[in-house]
């Protein structure tokens, strides 16, 4: 029998091996992993930032619509492209149609389409809400907090808390509304949503039970404005269907240091 020599026969075996790897498949993506840099996606938000340079606003929406029903299927990448893409539309120059009180749908489908987007949507949310334009369109603004709640962000909570101190009592019920999205949400941002709720609930009862107060009446309009939003999101968050302030005051202190399910 022949004498191969080791170090022949070692060199030949490191052959083989990087040989059998270079022909080995590369492995399979883990699953769940979405596919990121899709041609089709920006190419929508191409034709999508047409029409709105052409004030095709119609067709603009259904872009929004298709992205939408991509957007569960893109990696980040694209779904941070896609949100930051529907989020220019807001700041396009749009009147409300003559005679309507409404903003342009073009703005109404984007808010909503949003609240659709989870974190990569939140910050956009909150810019619009803050923006000047629309400082003086209530009913607008309550519908950007609405879908600011619905992305559900954690990230988004302190935001929302923070509207609480609002002087318009319609947006502190939209915001106390928007809260109650995170009723599946992290323990501490629950627990900070119902310590928070439940002290603006009896401080608003306590203002409007003040009979003697020159402020009555705009107490008692605020407590009956902001009250069943609030009440509805603590239910939502306890599982717990109080109805009366002290009631919460009462759960909270004997439950915010026990773990929740």
């Amino acid at each position: 029998m022949r004498f191969v020599p080791s170090s022949l026969l070692f060199a030949s075996l490191l052959a083989a091996s990087a040989l059998g790897s270079a022909q080995a498949p590369s492995p399979a993506p883990a699953a769940g992993t979405k596919k990121d840099g899709r041609k089709e996606i920006a190419t929508t938000i191409a034709e999508m930032g047409k029409d709105t340079a052409a004030k095709k606003d119609d067709d603009a929406r259904k872009k929004i619509d298709d992205l939408l029903k991509e957007f569960p299927e893109c990696g980040p990448k694209d779904k941070k492209a896609i949100a930051d893409a529907v989020a220019k539309n807001l700041k396009l120059n749009r009147l409300p149609a003559q005679g309507s009180n409404e903003q342009p749908m073009i703005f109404l489908t984007s808010v909503v389409a949003l609240g659709q987007m989870g974190e990569f949507a939140s910050k956009h949310l909150e810019d619009a809400y803050e923006a000047r334009d629309w400082k003086k369109d209530l009913e607008f603004r309550g519908r950007i907090l609405k879908q600011l709640g619905s992305t559900k962000d954690p990230a988004a909570v302190d935001f929302l808390l923070k509207v609480l101190e609002s002087k318009d009592n319609s947006l502190i019920a939209d915001a106390s509304t928007a809260l109650g999205n995170y009723n599946q949400g992290p323990e501490e941002a629950r627990k900070r949503i119902v310590e928070k709720l439940q002290k603006h609930l009896n401080t608003a009862q306590g203002n409007a039970s003040d009979i003697s107060s020159p402020l009555y009446n705009e107490m008692k309009k605020k407590y009956e404005t902001i009250s069943p939003a609030m009440i509805e999101t603590l239910q939502k968050i306890t599982g717990q269907q109080f109805r009366e302030p002290r009631e919460w005051e009462k759960w909270w202190n004997d439950n915010k240091s026990k773990p929740w399910s």
